[in-house]
């Protein structure tokens, strides 16, 4: 199994001990530590506490990672960038890999902080329906892509609506390049780039187009006195130097509201 994780991550894999209970084909990793290329007494990219993987059936006569579902508790992900750019991103061979896939139909990660740089952000995700498909590349990068349905992320002072997305990416210790982002929210789509040009200091840029029914959208963030109608929203961020730079142009049509006793449109 730690042969197959490392093979898989290209990072060192360390796990206590772990569980199988063959009746319902699940694992349970406990004290999962994955380290990736930081000094031996830094703490590492991934640990948890307990990890428990639910294979499906069609995993085992496939011989593919077929995922009911992955949960785990009391996580930790520290991402480290040094003035220098380099992070403790793990080192990829020389070689091509051939694809990994994998397909997760539930996923649930409760309790987990991720560190940039020491600073901490504590948040729970759930997913559905997670597919993830990489390859390590020749030029030491990870291309591939990822999809997902009904995903929330949550944080002790926030709660961000569910969406689905798909995406296209490369990701490397330089940066992160994606050719391709879709994703809907609340009877919203919206297709877009993100690029990291840099980790340390952190420079990316998001360019995005937003169009749909704003009805739902505006229920989630409470706005009840909008009725319906349509929104387009595009633009572009941009961060560089602590500096935060956004244009956009927002339009709307056919737009309905309630005020007082009429509404309007």
């Amino acid at each position: 199994m730690i042969a197959a994780l490392e093979s898989a991550t290209g990072a060192r894999v360390e796990i206590r001990s772990f569980d199988f209970r063959p009746l319902t084909l699940e694992f349970v990793l406990h004290d999962l530590l994955v380290r990736g290329s930081e000094p031996s007494a830094a703490p590492p990219l991934f640990s948890a506490k307990t990890v428990t993987v639910r294979m499906r059936l069609r995993a085992i006569i496939e011989r593919k990672p077929l995922l009911a579902s992955l949960d785990w508790d009391e996580a930790e992900i520290h991402l480290s960038v040094s003035p220098e750019g380099s992070t403790n991103m793990p080192e990829s061979p020389a070689h091509e890999s051939a694809p990994a896939e994998w397909s997760v139909s539930r996923v649930a990660l409760s309790k987990t902080s991720i560190f940039w740089n020491d600073q901490r952000l504590r948040v729970g995700l759930e997913a559905g329906d997670l597919a993830i498909l990489v390859r390590r590349t020749p030029t030491g990068k990870y291309a591939g892509s990822i999809s997902a349905t009904e995903v929330q992320v949550r944080g002790p002072k926030f709660e961000l609506p569910r969406i689905s997305f798909n995406a296209q990416a490369e990701l490397s210790r330089a940066g992160l390049e994606t050719q391709a982002l879709s994703w809907q929210c609340a009877g919203v789509t919206s297709r877009g780039n993100l690029s990291v040009t840099s980790w340390n200091p952190l420079g990316l840029r998001f360019s995005y187009n937003s169009d749909g029914e704003i009805r739902e959208l505006a229920e989630v963030f409470g706005l009840r006195e909008v009725l319906g109608g349509r929104g387009n929203l595009r633009g572009t961020l941009t961060y560089h130097d602590k500096i935060l730079q956004a244009e956009g142009k927002i339009a709307f049509r056919q737009l309905e509201f309630r005020t007082g006793q009429e509404n309007l449109k």
